[in-house]
């Protein structure tokens, strides 16, 4: 599915599967994260997002729950954890948004710990 993306060769796609994992690459896909996709090297700001539209609703359709890989794509969502799934729809990868709500009084309303986790990320 990656090398058939315009401007996506195998050199690209080896790249930016070497940078990050298979199931994190579909969760970048699927949650818009631009930045996860970029990292690799060759891969700009425009190819990334040009990955992301491409692929994006080739992925809706798949089953990715057999993808390889240290967390499955349906993971963050089906965690119960809504703080998590929130910063993950304002943008910010599945990782960063774990780390920054495992800092977080789990006690609080759903609505301080989204704030105080994006207070973390902004730092």
């Amino acid at each position: 599915m990656l090398i058939g993306v315009s401007g996506v060769g195998a050199k690209v796609g080896i790249a930016i599967l070497s940078t990050i994992s298979p199931s994190k690459f579909a969760l970048a896909v699927v949650t818009n994260d631009v930045n996860s996709i970029k990292q690799a090297s060759g891969v700009g700001p425009k190819l990334a997002q040009r990955i992301i539209l491409e692929l994006k609703d080739k992925f809706k359709g798949a089953d990715l729950s057999g993808i390889p890989g240290e967390e499955a794509i349906g993971g963050v969502f089906e965690s119960g954890n809504e703080a998590v799934s929130a910063l993950v729809v304002l943008g910010y990868s599945a990782h960063e948004a774990k780390r920054a709500v495992a800092a977080v009084d789990p006690a609080l309303e759903l609505e301080e710990q989204i704030k105080l986790a994006l207070k973390k990320l902004m730092r």
